[in-house]
């Protein structure tokens, strides 16, 4: 029977589409936190009297997901976010 162990393209096979996979979850993650970040400016400025406090937290949001995608996947080919 053979393994992945003992098969290292297999082996680096699957390692390969792990990696894939997880980057395209951190892409769709981060561009899921930049529409929301999107979504509480445009919510500011059609709400004068949440206005500041909209764009306050809009500013203090972290996009974790963004920067890990940018850390752990530097040569990704995609828009570089404002953070």
């Amino acid at each position: 029977m053979r393994t992945y162990r003992r098969d290292r393209y297999q082996r680096s096979r699957v390692e390969y589409m792990v990696e894939q996979e997880f980057e395209e979850y951190l892409f769709d993650e981060c561009n899921g936190q930049t529409r929301y970040v999107a979504s509480l400016r445009k919510d500011a400025l059609k709400n004068p009297e949440q206005k500041e406090l909209l764009l306050k937290k809009a500013a203090e949001f972290e996009l974790t997901r963004c920067e890990k995608l940018d850390e752990l996947f530097p040569n990704r080919r995609r828009k570089r976010r404002s953070y």
